[in-house]
């Protein structure tokens, strides 16, 4: 997959300043020219998860 394959509204050019792991989420901070963009990344998607009363 090259770059422009991406949807051009899902691109940040940019440095990445911190990387921060846990263990539901990880947050990643990019500098941008506009300031600094933060993106949260989940590890489940909401659609594999269900709630039932046990």
């Amino acid at each position: 997959m090259t770059i422009k394959a991406i949807n051009v509204r899902n691109q940040f050019k940019g440095n990445i300043k911190e990387i921060v792991i846990g263990d539901a989420l990880s947050e990643i901070d990019v500098q941008t020219a506009a300031g600094i963009v933060t993106s949260v990344i989940t590890f489940v998607k909401s659609t594999e998860v269900s709630i039932a009363k046990l």
